[in-house]
């Protein structure tokens, strides 16, 4: 009789672990769309490649190469933005075909036009590390938000990655203003950011080729800066809906095999600051 009703106790064990599974499953694994971002928060694997300008920066600096992206998104104030940071333990990138698992537990943050933000990202330099199938999980306090996308040869080899401009700085000697020009590359959009020595953007200003009208191939793009001081300028050159995977957490969000659409970046940087020095 005992060993009947243990064979009959094993049996309902197994019974309920699927429903256990159920009731559990929504806490432990949730969809990557449904994670709180703030305003403009997204995940997207994209090309981004730093250069410098040699007549500010000497020596080798790494120039980036396929960036993983989790941007938490603009906040209010430095407060909901750190509310969100500490409900997340950490964010792991596995790339299943390759056997490869990056663990980020410390966020990039930052505030981006006096909103405050932050990141968590991974830079792969070498193409072999970057092909294949991932998958990026978020784990926090309420349980883990999980997506998967592809990066695949093509997407490296036979895309036209966004080329830096080549910047030429000059000053206005009646007013002192920095002037930096560059004729446009192949990018949709260029965007001029200066960073202060925390690495905050406090300033931004775009430019589009398409203000040049007919006469484009001859164009230049001009940023003027009063008072500059020594601050850190980057010239982003940016191309927009390429075959990189991006989720964006709106009413089509996909979180699992992520759709294109994600950009190609390349940025150069270099001081701002007096050329009488």
């Amino acid at each position: 009789m005992k060993k009947n009703w243990a064979i009959f106790m094993i049996l309902l064990l197994f019974v309920a672990i699927p429903n256990v599974s159920t009731a559990f499953g929504n806490f432990f694994n949730k969809s990557l769309c449904d994670f709180p971002f703030g305003q403009d928060g997204t995940f997207s694997a994209y090309y981004d490649q730093r250069n410098f300008d040699p007549n500010y920066y000497t020596g080798s600096y790494p120039n980036g190469g396929i960036k993983l992206e989790l941007f938490l998104g603009r906040f209010g104030t430095v407060k909901e933005r750190d509310r969100i940071i500490k409900k997340i333990y950490w964010v792991r990138y596995t790339n299943k075909s390759v056997g490869t698992t990056y663990l980020v537990t410390t966020p990039y943050k930052f505030k981006y036009l006096d909103w405050p933000t932050a990141e968590y990202d991974v830079s792969l330099g070498v193409k072999a590390m970057a092909i294949g199938d991932w998958v990026i999980s978020v784990c926090t306090r309420t349980g883990t938000y999980t997506g998967t996308f592809k990066i695949t040869e093509d997407m490296i080899d036979f895309q036209s990655p966004a080329e830096a401009v080549d910047p030429i700085v000059s000053e206005d000697t009646s007013t002192g203003a920095i002037i930096v020009e560059a004729f446009p590359t192949n990018g949709i959009l260029y965007r001029a950011r200066i960073f202060d020595d925390e690495e905050n953007i406090v300033s931004q200003q775009d430019w589009l080729p398409t203000w040049c009208g007919s006469s484009n191939s001859q164009c230049t793009m001009t940023f003027e800066y009063q008072d500059a001081r020594g601050e850190t300028l980057c010239i982003e050159t940016r191309i927009y809906n390429q075959e990189w995977p991006i989720m964006v957490p709106n009413e089509s969000c996909k979180a699992y095999d992520m759709n294109p659409g994600g950009m190609s970046r390349s940025r150069i940087y270099l001081k701002l600051e007096s050329l009488k020095q």
